[in-house]
């Protein structure tokens, strides 16, 4: 029998950000705060989404680049955690997928450092993930960028002025290593009266 790939290594554990998630996921619906929709990308470099998904909150799409993991990851979720939702998935063409203005929440679990290391424009995959998730955010909503960059080189890379700004940079110490925790708001939409 051809042998099993391993699992990715995980960079982070839900208890590392637990009160960050906590702080930022609001339901921008009326609704509690653990009913809050949530897209998670880079999933399967950390086990937040099924701590996250057991703490109660269940409204959650997590995506991930890496196909053939997703695939083993949803198999095993299904009995316990019917409500979570998984896809292969990669961050620049989420708009086609899952419309505009629909998540309370994005959290990135590394995967705008992933879109870095990417193969041919860099520069335009990023520019087209932050535009992705910025439109498939509520206005309002939240995006919590997990990250190993340095802030002069996330926070550029991000903020859309008119579109998204950051409200605060948290640095965490983990066995793994080091983090940051960029945390960005969509504006909220302007009304005419």
């Amino acid at each position: 029998a051809p042998e099993a790939k391993p699992e990715p290594a995980v960079l982070v554990q839900f208890s590392e950000v637990k009160d960050i998630v906590a702080k930022y996921c609001k339901s921008l619906d009326g609704l509690a705060n653990k009913d809050a929709t949530i897209l998670h990308a880079g999933c399967l470099q950390t086990q937040i989404s099924e701590a996250m998904y057991d703490a109660g909150y269940q409204y959650m799409t997590n995506i991930d680049c890496n196909v053939h993991a997703v695939i083993r990851v949803t198999k095993r979720q299904k009995k316990d955690r019917p409500e979570s939702r998984w896809y292969g998935q990669v961050l620049y063409n989420l708009v086609e997928n899952c419309g505009t203005d629909y998540f309370d929440l994005v959290l990135d679990s590394f995967e705008l450092d992933n879109v870095c290391t990417y193969k041919g424009n860099r520069e335009e995959r990023m520019k087209d993930s932050v535009d992705n998730v910025v439109q498939i955010l509520k206005p309002g909503g939240v995006l919590l960028c997990l990250s190993r960059n340095a802030p002069d080189a996330r926070i550029a890379m991000v903020t859309r002025p008119g579109g998204i700004n950051l409200l605060e940079v948290i640095h965490r110490a983990s066995p793994a290593g080091s983090f940051y925790c960029y945390v960005f708001e969509k504006e909220a939409a302007i009304v005419d009266l």
